[in-house]
Parts: structure tokens; sequence; C-alpha cells
């Protein structure tokens, strides 16, 4: 306790003390000043003339009471040391009640209860030692008064009337007093120690409530899933920093509004819970603020008071949406996978009777040698048809097979460049205009040349056909930061008609196309392609019309240490191939 009295006003238990401490001097102050201002008032002594000093020395006992509570201020002021701060002050507010008990009357002044004030204001400032220090000192001061009134001082009997000479000293009043002030004093530190054990205990268990509500505040605002609660009328009364982040609405938007009118969605989800008593984790599709829609899996309980009553209830919920597209990836790659040992089988089933069909299409081309044009016309349908299936099944093994690819560090822009002036060679009978929009600033990737060379003519030969032969081509590349990690993302558009409704959600699906001739699948092996080397690939409509197609891929960055020089990691001209257009 020494130390906390001694502390500066950056601690907080000294600020305590420092607060209690100018309280004590302002209340002391005026407490004193209006109790000595009264009995003068009041003429609560004997004046028998206006040349009595009694008056004049209350008067400047009041002055000194207001001096001292100065002083004490400056001593606070000062910083100096609290606790004889303390002592100094007890010492004066009993030199101050012996005084006005010995003005008064002495043993029949009223004034005595002063004493006991003192005792327990030590006992609050000091506790049970304050208190006896206070009960000493005002043993010693009423003893002090009785002795002076019972001797008498000649000089100041003349003229202080009520410090005449007693013949008879009145023992009684005094033990009654010093046994009270002792009582007083032992009583009053047991409850200032008592009480602050209690104030100790308050103030740490306020401290633990104050950390757990922290923490409690802490885990709800650091949580990923989100957090509603309702009351017993459907309003909701909580919506943390997560559930704005998957619904896209903000707090303010939310509190105090009924559920269903910010999330209609959770009608159905409501009446199985609140009507039907079952219970299980349901999945439901919300829209966002921003139109797109997401899934989430939700989890409803009651919220209860002691007694078990209900209150309201919690929902629970998280973002399914990146799970859900994950866990159809998964299922369309097995998918794939099994297409693929079945086509495996297929080749050798198909591929060895279409050998012999165009054998003996030959054959009878030879042996015939007629100039009947129905039996060549038929011979040429059967054989075009034959290398049409074969084809079919080319690109079918292609896509159902694992992708074999060599990756090499290139930059992108080489073989983008390199790309769109071999596709310009094939349209000289097309008003097909290219626009290139790629960016300078040299972006480096880890691909086989050959499979980039392919998904870009393909996106090229699909906005051509798209546009029927009539129109402009924009191709485009830019940088982007994307979970932390630098991308580089190419983006071919046209002027085209762009997709129906629908259509760029499984336009990547196989055996998908909306050509009259065409297998639907060069848009999956391109697809296929982006994501086996860790890359994106999405189709949309422009705004201003036509089709967008977008493909990402990671920036291989290029060490300072790196062996390979800037001209061996460029793809060379005369390594392009031309991918099959058909493709």
């Amino acid at each position: 306790m020494r130390n906390n009295l001694k502390t500066t006003t950056q601690n907080a238990k000294g600020i305590i003390a420092i607060d209690k401490i100018i309280r004590t001097i302002l209340v002391r102050t005026a407490f004193i000043t209006i109790l000595i201002g009264s009995a003068i008032a009041a003429n609560l002594y004997n004046i028998k003339s206006r040349t009595d000093l009694t008056s004049s020395i209350l008067l400047l006992l009041i002055a000194a009471t207001i001096a001292s509570g100065l002083f004490y201020a400056f001593w606070i002021k000062m910083r100096w040391n609290l606790r004889q701060l303390i002592y100094v002050q007890m010492q004066g507010d009993l030199l101050t009640a012996g005084i006005l008990v010995l003005l008064t009357g002495a043993t029949d002044s009223v004034f005595p209860f002063l004493f006991f004030i003192a005792i327990l204001n030590g006992a609050n400032m000091l506790g049970r030692r304050g208190a006896l220090f206070a009960a000493t000192g005002a043993t010693v001061s009423l003893l002090a008064v009785y002795i002076l009134h019972f001797t008498g001082i000649p000089f100041l009997a003349k003229k202080l009337p009520t410090i005449a000479a007693q013949h008879h000293i009145r023992v009684y009043p005094i033990l009654i007093h010093v046994v009270a002030f002792y009582a007083v004093g032992l009583l009053s530190g047991y409850l200032a120690q008592m009480l602050g054990k209690a104030g100790s205990e308050i103030a740490k268990k306020d401290t633990d409530i104050r950390e757990l509500l922290a923490i409690n505040a802490s885990i709800v605002r650091s949580i990923q899933s989100g957090l509603i609660s309702l009351s017993h009328d459907g309003k909701i009364t909580f919506f943390n920093q997560a559930a704005v982040q998957i619904t896209g609405i903000f707090q303010d938007e939310a509190i105090d509004k009924p559920l269903l009118e910010v999330l209609p969605s959770f009608d159905a989800l409501l009446d199985e819970h609140f009507f039907k008593k079952l219970w299980i984790r349901p999945e439901i599709k919300i829209i966002r603020k921003n139109k797109t829609i997401a899934t989430l899996g939700v989890n409803i309980s009651a919220l209860t008071s002691e007694s078990g009553q209900q209150k309201g209830s919690l929902i629970i919920f998280q973002d399914l949406t990146e799970i859900r597209k994950l866990e159809n990836a998964i299922k369309q790659k097995e998918h794939l996978a099994a297409i693929g040992e079945l086509s495996a089988a297929m080749a050798h089933e198909i591929r060895n009777p279409l050998a012999a069909i165009t054998g003996s299409v030959q054959t009878l081309e030879m042996i015939l040698e007629t100039q009947d044009s129905d039996q060549i016309q038929l011979l040429e349908i059967i054989g075009q048809e034959t290398d049409r299936l074969n084809n079919l099944i080319t690109e079918f093994l292609e896509f159902a097979r694992p992708v074999r690819s060599s990756p090499e560090i290139m930059l992108f822009s080489d073989i983008i460049l390199q790309t769109i002036n071999a596709f310009q060679k094939t349209l000289i009978s097309e008003q097909i205009e290219i626009i290139n929009q790629c960016e300078k600033n040299p972006s480096f990737v880890n691909i086989d040349p050959n499979k980039l060379q392919q998904v870009i003519w393909n996106l090229l030969n699909n906005a051509s056909e798209a546009m029927m032969k009539k129109g402009i081509i924009w191709i485009s590349t830019h940088r982007l930061m994307k979970n932390k990690h630098e991308w580089i993302e190419l983006t071919v558009e046209d002027d085209g008609p762009g997709f129906e409704e629908g259509i760029s959600t499984k336009i990547f699906a196989p055996f998908f196309t909306t050509k009259d001739e065409g297998t639907g699948l060069g848009l999956a092996i391109s697809h296929r392609i982006i994501v086996d080397h860790n890359g994106l690939m999405q189709a949309e409509n422009r705004e201003e019309g036509g089709a967008k197609f977008s493909v990402l891929l990671p920036v291989y960055k290029i060490g300072k240490s790196s062996s390979k020089s800037k001209k061996e990691i460029c793809v060379s001209e005369t390594a392009f191939q031309t991918p099959d257009k058909n493709i």
C-alpha cells in the first residue's frame, strides 16, 4: 500500500489515492469553514464583550484551514510523498478539532465528534494503521484540551473565558471518549480493510469480465463463419463482420431489421426450424448485394435464458461456394478419367474398322475404274465421312488422355505475337481485324509453348467463326495480384453475337458446341490445358456486345541468378507450329 500511495499520476492506484486526498481536502475545507462560521453566527459560546478573542481565533482558524488546503494542493502538485501528506493532514485536522473544542467549552463543547470524523478519515485513507494513528492523536488532543481547561492559563483566561480553570476534572467523560476513539478506530480500520479487500476482488473480477468480454468480442470478430442473432420477433440484433463479407450487406443495413427482409432466402429455413422443429444442416442459395449467387451451409440454434425460455435464435453459416465449385471440378475430373479409360478401348475398336473401310474404298476405286459419277460420289462420301470420324476420335483421345506437356520458361508476349502473325495469314479472304493491345512489360510464364499456341489459336478461331468471318478481335494482356500471387491475364474479345443466356456456364463442357459443324472439344481441350498449367479460363459476354474469353496464368519470376538469358527463354519464330484449325 505504501508503494501505491507514493506512485505518480501514471499509476492507476496512485491516481485513486490522489483523487481521495483531493476530495478530502475540499470536503474538510468546506466543512470546517461552514461549521466554524455557523458557530460564530449562532453564538454557541458565551461572549461577554467585543474584546473577546474567541471569535477572532475562530476566524483565524477558518483562514488557517483554507491556507492548509492550498498548501496540501501545492504538495500534491510537487509530487511529494503522499503518505506523509496524509499524516500531516490528519495531524492538522486533529489540531483544528482540539482548538475548536477548547474554545467552545471543552467538556461542555458540542464539537468532540470532529475527532471521530478524523478517525474515520484516517481509516479511509490508510486503513487500520491510519485509524489507530488518528485515535491516538484524538486522545492526545482531548487530554491536552482537558488539561488546559483544568489548570487554566492566566493570560488566556482573562481574554478567553472558556479557558478559565475548573476545580473539578471530569474523569469519566474523558475515559468514555478515549475508549470510543479506539473502538471507532479498530472498527473503522477493520471495515476499511474488508472494504479494500472487497474492492480489490471486485476490481479483479471486473478486470476478468472485461478480459472475457474482449476475448469473446475478438473470437466473434475473428471467426470466418457468419453469425446472426435474432430476437424473439425475428429481428436481427447482431450481424458480425464475416456475415458482412459473405452476404455483402452492411451492419447498419441489417441491425434491427427483420431477417426475411434482409435475407429472404432464409424463409423456408426458418419455417422448418420454428414450426417443424426438425434439424439438419441444410444448404441454401442467396443472392448477394452484387447480384452474385452464393451457397451457404447454415446452422440454427435457439438462444435461451437461464430458465430455459427461448429468447431468440442464433444463425451460423459458412460460404460453401468455392468448396462446391472445387467438388464439381473434382467430379468432372473423375468423369474425364473414366472417359479416358473408356476411350483407350474405343480407339482400338473403332480405328481398326475405319482403317479397313478406308483401304476397301481405295481398293474399290482401283478395281471399278468406273466413270459413273454417282458411284464416284458415293465413294468420296464414304472417304470423307471416314476421315471425319477418324478426326473426331483423334480429338476425343487428345481430350481424354492425360496432357503430356513439356513446359518451358518463355515471354508471354512473344508466343502471343507469333500466334497472331500466323493466324492472320489464314485471314486473307476474310474481313477480320485483330487489334493487339498487349502490354509491353515482359512477363514470363512456365508452360508448354505448343499447348499455349493451341489455346490462343483456338480462341482466335472461335471468335472469327462467331463473327461470320467479319468483325474485330481484341487481344490484350495485363498483370494483376490475386490471392497474394502475381498473374498475367490474356483476354480475347470479339464484337460478334456473344453467348445465349446460360451458355457461358457450360461452354467448356466436352461435346458442347453451338456450331453446325464441330465436335465441341476445342474449348474443352483448351480449358484443360490451362487448368493443368495451374491457370484459370473463363467466358462471358461483353457489355458492348460480343464474347470475352479470359486466360489467367501465374507469372514466373526470373531471379538474378538464373542461368538462362532472355534470348534463350524466348520462343523463336522458327519453332512455331500452326495448330490444327479443325480443333
